[in-house]
């Protein structure tokens, strides 16, 4: 059924939605998994609108929108119906599921599409909320819900529908076991860090121990055979990828096509950042680009800051600065994606608050995507390496990042991979693919997604950056923590997708298959060889009594360990031209390597402990800088958004509110709602 948008008595609503249901799902012909749908689509640049547009234009988006969602949807089990500022959406009998597949898809063309206004073309960014209903008793109470997941929704403008169910999902009972009794985090990751050894090591020696004596044997001479062939395999691998970095790809030496406009976007978290933001803008304020180059600082903070006059300042004196303050935003995914609907260059750079380009930078990031790139990573290169003997060993790992892995794993791969910042987006993509809060590794998340997509991401060693590290080991810690639980994470959402993917080559998969599923097993692995060894020289009595073991071991060990100091010559001779002439710090780097490595990788099973308890904590890393950034007095907020407040105060404000809020979902039902929908 097709119903002309338009607008409608809220009685009348009612009625046609209650026939209508009635009529596509008779009592008893339902799956258990199907339900009734309302989804409330809002555009998030409404109130931009109406002050470029006025009321008769932003009439004649909203409607344009609706009857592009109206041509998109089958004309059967559904009503469409505009209002002043919102469009709803009710779909009869489907899973959530088949409902969520069809709002990505409508929001996925809804963005891609531009909409024509009296005198105008306007490109806009729906947010999606959406709630299930059993009949016209419940309709009222979806609709509540619907509102409550749209204001998630506009908080976080991924272009993902937001499902009210998902704001009810609360962290495991052990991480809220944890919180209750005041455990503290370092508590938490000594006890992460004891359980990660005792799993690798202690307990896998309880099995030999334990199996029968003959089982037990022949089990630990395969798995030990199986663990020396994954150590080889895993040097090899990272040494083809140093010897292919030797000769990385070069771009154009000139573009396929003039210069565009470009945007470029700084993200970031204040009062955190605030003593190198300024800097930050200053360096890409000076960038030598023949073309007109805006720049948008999208930043979040808890209150009013003395910077933010300084900043506003600068919007004064540069007019193509622009300051946007989001509210209620959490994470630089939400930054990011709230500053899309401001860009008006064709293509956008992405950079964290403490990064500075290159002056020629944006010149060469478009003789890449003049030339087909779709996305391009440059190379980030530490300049605060002075500062301890930690920020030396990072300064160093970032050369075997960026100048080594990146471009020998594009080549190895057939796609690089975009790490947050210093990378540049065509604009439409980047619209198209948005960051995602709900990712604690949000670049490594539209990394996979772009490439199942079939597009091309390249890596450009020569596209530099500077940037601060970690001078510290406890912000080291918290950000490899972050970042290897948010590989995790990628790794458990996308390897399936990535592997059926049909725009992905043999030699992709084959690749996504060791970045995604290899390198989260091999931490635990890598270990494997160490309580073998302590079975066998149990039951043999000495550790002479071994006799092809100890060789083998030895061979590969070597060979292993040879790969640290290779990487560290290789990441010399691809190193940026301010790293070559810091020998000391590859010296030093090659001295430390494995300890260094060994802690990285102890990181990295605690990351897994920590997402298998339901432990999603996001920590921003501390930078550290020389130079303070001069401030002045407090200015009010730039911008004032329509967000909505963390899930958690969210949940405790509507079961405060409205106890049947909490209760109203696919999973919980509402009043009148039949179980069978559950």
């Amino acid at each position: 059924m097709r119903l002309p948008s338009g607008h409608t008595r809220r009685g009348r609503l009612l009625r046609e939605i209650d026939a209508e249901c009635a009529a596509l799902q008779p009592p008893g012909s339902g799956r258990r998994d199907r339900a009734n749908w309302l989804a409330i689509i809002k555009l998030a640049e409404w109130e931009e609108l109406q002050d470029h547009l006025g009321p008769h234009g932003c009439t004649a988006v909203l409607g344009g929108v609706s009857r592009f969602i109206a041509s998109d949807l089958p004309d059967a089990e559904r009503l469409l119906q505009t209002y002043d500022d919102e469009i709803r959406l009710t779909v009869c009998d489907r899973t959530k599921q088949e409902f969520e597949r069809m709002l990505l898809a409508l929001s996925r063309k809804i963005v891609g599409h531009s909409f024509v206004a009296p005198g105008e073309t306007v490109s806009v960014t729906p947010a999606i909320g959406y709630a299930a209903f059993a009949d016209e008793a419940t309709f009222p109470t979806a609709l509540r819900c619907a509102r409550t997941a749209l204001s998630h929704s506009l908080a976080h403008l991924d272009l993902r529908p937001t499902a009210f169910s998902d704001l009810l999902q609360a962290p495991s009972r052990w991480y809220e076991w944890m919180l209750r009794l005041g455990v503290a985090r370092s508590v938490r990751f000594t006890f992460h860090a004891v359980l990660a050894l005792f799993l690798a090591l202690v307990v896998p020696f309880l099995i030999y121990m334990n199996l029968p004596r003959g089982v037990a044997d022949v089990a630990s001479a395969i798995l030990f055979i199986v663990t020396v062939i994954v150590l080889v395999t895993t040097a090899t691998l990272i040494n083809i990828e140093g010897v292919l970095s030797l000769r990385p790809e070069q771009p154009l030496d000139e573009p396929k096509s003039p210069y565009p406009p470009a945007s470029a976007i700084v993200a970031a978290y204040l009062p955190n950042e605030a003593a190198s933001v300024v800097s930050t803008i200053e360096a890409i304020l000076g960038i030598d680009y023949p073309a007109p180059l805006q720049i948008i600082l999208a930043y979040n903070t808890p209150h009013d800051l003395p910077i933010e006059r300084t900043l506003r300042q600068m919007t004064r004196r540069n007019s193509n600065f622009l300051l946007l303050r989001v509210e209620g935003s959490t994470s630089k995914a939400q930054n990011i994606n709230a500053a899309l609907s401001l860009v008006r260059g064709e293509f956008t750079a992405i950079f964290d608050a403490d990064h500075h380009p290159a002056p020629d930078s944006f010149r060469r990031a478009w003789r890449w995507l003049s030339d087909g790139a779709d996305v391009v990573q440059g190379h980030c290169v530490v300049r605060n390496g002075s500062a301890t003997l930690l920020s030396r060993l990072v300064a160093v790992e970032f050369e075997q990042i960026y100048a080594v892995a990146h471009p020998g794993g594009a080549r190895l791969r057939g796609y690089g991979i975009f790490g947050g910042s210093n990378g540049y987006w065509r604009t439409s993509i980047l619209r198209e693919t948005r960051m995602r809060s709900s990712m604690l590794t949000e670049d490594i998340d539209s990394s996979m997604r772009v490439v199942c997509e079939g597009r091309r991401i390249v890596s450009d060693p020569c596209l530099i950056s500077t940037e601060l590290a970690p001078a510290r080991l406890r912000s080291l810690t918290h950000q490899r923590l972050r970042w290897n639980q948010g590989w995790l994470q990628v790794s458990l959402r996308h390897l399936r997708p990535l592997l059926k993917s049909k725009n992905v080559s043999l030699r992709q998969k084959m690749g996504g298959f060791y970045l995604l599923a290899w390198r989260e097993v091999f931490p635990w692995f890598s270990l494997q060889v160490f309580p073998i060894l302590a079975y066998w020289i149990v039951n043999a009595g000495s550790i002479y009594a071994l006799d092809w073991q100890v060789p083998l071991l030895l061979a590969a060990t070597v060979y292993v360990l040879s790969t640290a100091p290779l990487q560290s010559l290789i990441a010399y001779a691809n190193a940026a031209p301010q790293m070559r002439k810091r020998v000391g710090w590859f010296l030093i780097h090659m001295l430390f390597a494995d300890l260094y490595a060994r802690y990285l990788t102890l990181l990295t099973r605690v990351a897994h402990l920590r997402q298998l308890f339901g432990e999603r904590e996001w920590r921003i890393t501390p930078r550290s800088i020389n130079h303070a950034a001069p401030v002045s007095e407090i200015v009010d907020p730039f911008h004032e958004g329509d967000m909505a407040p963390p899930e958690e105060v969210t949940r405790r404000k509507l079961a405060d509110s409205d106890p049947l809020l909490v209760q109203s979902s696919p999973e919980v039902a509402p009043p009148g709602f039949s179980k069978r929908h559950q």
